[in-house]
């Protein structure tokens, strides 16, 4: 992150946001699967499909 060309400094904000909304999502699927009920599919594509619903709604 030392080359301004690559990585300008107007950008880091926007992409400290992101990553901060990322961890966030990432943290509270986690503390659902550790807390909660697992996956209920018993199937990859099932397996996808829940996982993919549940990112849709975090």
């Amino acid at each position: 992150m030392l080359d301004a060309d690559s990585h300008p400094a107007n950008d880091l904000p926007q992409l400290c946001y992101r990553r901060w909304r990322a961890e966030t999502c990432y943290f509270s699927l986690m503390s659902r699967f550790l807390d909660g009920p697992v996956l209920r599919s018993r199937s990859v594509p099932g397996l996808e499909q829940e996982i993919f619903a549940l990112l849709t709604v975090y």
